[in-house]
């Protein structure tokens, strides 16, 4: 993070009150001085509950062309 000023976290949790928001917390409790963007959370759709079948949980959890995508966001930033 020091290196490149940014964070990008990723996970396949909700974004609210997920996993994410608290690392998201930490990093901008303990590094707020190092970042030169807001910190940005890739996570899955806010949905109630995750489908069993798995085409319908590939549209909801994060992939590569989004992670791609957000990065590009985030580096141009």
């Amino acid at each position: 993070m020091q290196r490149t000023s940014k964070v990008l976290i990723v996970h396949e949790d909700n974004g609210f009150l997920g996993f994410g928001a608290e690392v998201a917390a930490q990093i901008s409790e303990k590094a707020f001085d190092w970042l030169d963007a807001p910190i940005r959370r890739y996570t899955a759709h806010d949905v109630p509950s995750f489908p069993f079948a798995g085409s319908l949980e590939a549209q909801l959890l994060p992939n590569l062309a989004g992670i791609v995508e957000q990065a590009a966001d985030l580096a141009a930033y």
